[in-house]
């Protein structure tokens, strides 16, 4: 079965932080899925991370080899835009994204983001 990850959890993983054996449990058994747009999102928070010296350039550097490799199915962008769009009175663009794979798989959203309530969404939210 397919799960949804966002950038934000998939770099809890990558990083190995405390916040990743949450995300672990949450995407435990499930095939990942995201945006094509989570590799952009990813290399934008670590390159905040390293210029905010909160990692090292040699564990940002190993995070993108990680990313590289990382067992996520990248879901092409074109195809979620007219259900993303639909939901921009709710949610930001890239969020927008995330929750629009979700509802076209009809699959769990795992994420970090609190900014996204999963009462309101069409689509089952699991903050991690």
């Amino acid at each position: 079965m397919y799960c949804v990850i966002d950038a934000g959890a998939l770099l809890e993983l990558l990083l190995r932080t405390l916040r990743a054996g949450s995300v672990q449990a949450a995407v435990d058994d499930r095939q990942l899925i995201a945006p094509a747009v989570i590799d952009a999102e990813v290399l934008s928070a670590l390159r905040g991370l390293e210029r905010g010296r909160a990692i090292t350039p040699q564990r940002a550097a190993l995070a993108v080899a990680d990313l590289r490799t990382a067992p996520v199915e990248r879901y092409p962008l074109d195809l979620l835009l007219d259900q993303a769009w639909a939901l921009r009175d709710r949610l930001h663009a890239y969020d927008a994204l995330y929750v629009a794979l979700a509802v076209e798989l009809d699959c769990p959203l795992v994420t970090t983001d609190d900014r996204i309530p999963s009462p309101r969404l069409p689509a089952q939210v699991l903050h991690a």
